[in-house]
């Protein structure tokens, strides 16, 4: 970066990491201190029976999360400070291409201002500290060694992060196709040997409670940006309370088909991985009953990591005409912390509109921009796809 640059990169994140200080322990990280204080005494990460230090919140996390709790004897903040430097690194991740020096330092700065300043991730993570903060930074350097054509090693990332909060495993697809036509399954098994490989060694440790997050994961009720959250809500005045639970019991599958679906499409069509994951991990997303808004923060990292940094023109057009929904969500982020700070509560009083309609609103918002993409979508002409390692 040029010098000025860096100055005000240097104050801009003094400014984010005083946040992190001041803001404590808050929303999702007071149960992940409960949870380390816990397993640093001993206790299985899963067990939510164990009541030594007060009794463990439902962990649905994988054994990395679990990794974190040797951070916290240090000082309790310790982790969360770690995911905030961490993510305060994305902006040096541009540094890796094979580029100008001068087109790097335009993508880190771009990087900076799209990123790591969007509302979604200051909230989640220099505000919360919620974990998906990590899922973020191993995305964009998945990226990064996706473009430096390294296939392994982006299987590789992909697998840390699904170590954490176990959906980036469905990103793999997405990862593996190509403009060529080609699905690199070096990818693939690289992911997958990964995660079978950190599960394994957690199941040596732990046993059958490491599988406890997936049951807990298809137990759990809608939430805030999913429309069935929505449908939930008013089920009983539409009388579709039959249909409601019935979508409900399916949509694991649902997802794991949405997230295949999109995978084959892009396969297909030679969209490229830039275009396939745009669209790919925000169909997951819309389909996951669990809609919380901090799980976006992959999409916002790959949509910020096309603007800031693809040579692909298509791309970049495509991701452009997703603005508007980047902006809903900041919008949706920044109403979620004011809510907290008027009320004590989230979205609740004047703000459960936001509650209730949001999920409906983000549909609306994704349908238009769906149709402004289309626009720019193509077919890259060339010889039959394929598959390689």
């Amino acid at each position: 970066m040029a010098k000025s640059s860096v100055s005000i990169f240097a104050a801009i994140s003094v400014v984010l990491l005083l946040l992190v200080y001041t803001s404590g322990s808050m929303h999702d990280y007071i149960a992940y201190s409960r949870q380390w204080q816990s397993i640093l005494t001993g206790a299985d990460p899963w067990d939510a029976t164990y009541d030594a230090v007060g009794r463990i919140p439902e962990n649905a996390y994988g054994p990395v999360h679990a990794l974190l709790a040797e951070l916290a004897p240090l000082h309790p903040l310790l982790p969360k400070f770690a995911m905030a430097a961490l993510t305060l690194g994305v902006v040096w991740i541009p540094f890796g291409l094979n580029a100008t020096t001068r087109d790097r330092r335009q993508a880190a700065s771009k990087l900076l201002w799209l990123y790591v300043l969007s509302p979604v991730v200051v909230v989640t993570v220099f505000v919360f500290g919620i974990n998906d903060a990590l899922v973020g930074v191993l995305f964009l350097v998945t990226c990064l060694l996706r473009v430096r054509r390294a296939y392994g090693w982006t299987g590789v990332m992909l697998g840390l992060a699904a170590l954490l909060k176990f959906y980036p495993i469905l990103f793999t697809p997405f990862f593996a196709v190509s403009r060529s036509g080609t699905v690199k399954l070096r990818t693939m098994f690289a992911a997958a040997a990964t995660f079978a490989s950190g599960m394994g060694l957690a199941w040596l440790k732990w046993g059958d409670s490491i599988f406890t997050p997936f049951l807990f994961g298809d137990e759990r009720g809608p939430k805030q940006l999913s429309i069935l959250k929505f449908l939930n809500t008013f089920e009983d005045k539409l009388s579709i309370e039959i249909y409601v639970d019935y979508l409900l019991s399916v949509n694991s599958l649902a997802v794991v088909s949405a997230a295949a679906v999109v995978s084959v499409w892009g396969w297909l069509t030679r969209q490229g991985w830039e275009i396939t994951g745009l669209f790919g991990i925000l169909v997951i997303f819309m389909t996951y009953k669990v809609g919380h808004v901090q799980f976006y923060v992959s999409w916002i990292a790959l949509y910020s990591w096309i603007l800031a940094v693809s040579r692909d023109e298509r791309a970049v057009s495509v991701a452009r005409a997703f603005a508007p929904l980047a902006a809903f969500l900041a919008l949706y982020q920044i109403s979620y912390i004011v809510s907290y700070l008027q009320t004590g509560a989230y979205f609740l009083g004047p703000f459960v509109w936001f509650r209730v309609y949001g999920s409906v609103v983000l549909w609306v918002v994704t349908l238009w921009c769906l149709r402004r993409a289309s626009s720019h979508l193509g077919r890259t002409v060339g010889p039959r796809v394929s598959i390689s390692i």
